[in-house]
């Protein structure tokens, strides 16, 4: 499940940059969410190439985990990151709900 969630919160965070990117771009804030450019694939597919966007998307290759270590190691301490914060929230609420918490 957190998997699922970290995943949900990526894909929204890549739709409102992309979209304020397209909007307004140039605007700092809109930058620091994400800068796009369009796919050399066409087909009106857009990849983030700057911000926190960038970072978010894991490396395609070993060699841009070479080539770039800062994003790789962003990426997987973001992914380890949301993955045990969901799962801990997720095991909160499970416990809340059943009715499993000690009474204080």
């Amino acid at each position: 499940m957190p998997i699922i969630l970290q995943s949900a919160l990526v894909s929204n965070l890549y739709f409102l940059s992309q979209l304020l990117h397209r909007k307004y771009a140039g605007n700092f804030i809109v930058d620091l969410l994400g800068k796009w450019k369009e796919s050399e694939y066409g087909g009106g597919h857009s990849i983030p190439v700057g911000g926190i966007a960038y970072y978010i998307t894991a490396p395609s290759s070993l060699a841009d985990m070479a080539a770039n270590p800062f994003h790789a190691l962003f990426y997987l301490v973001f992914m380890l990151s949301a993955c045990a914060l969901f799962s801990k929230l997720g095991l909160k609420s499970l416990v809340h709900l059943l009715g499993m918490l000690p009474s204080s």
